[in-house]
């Protein structure tokens, strides 16, 4: 599961294999850098798999890297 910051953001491509933050299990990703949860904690927790950030909370402009919009 990925937040929408990551899902829209820009890796590099190449193939990294890193370990889950919380069971230690082996993440192979497609880009760098890699996932820092396997997909079963990043589900459990409710976390993005790549950031780690919750996914309950509300995204704002600023998270996705628009900067300030208020006029």
């Amino acid at each position: 599961m990925l937040c929408e910051k990551c899902k829209t953001g820009i890796y590099g491509q190449a193939f990294d294999f890193t370990k889950c933050k919380r069971c230690g299990a082996d993440v192979a990703t497609e880009h760098i850098p890699g996932r820092i949860l396997c997909d079963k904690c990043s589900e459990e927790l409710g976390m993005c798999s790549q950031c780690g950030k919750s996914l309950w909370e509300l995204m704002t402009f600023d998270d996705l890297g628009v900067g300030d919009v208020s006029v």
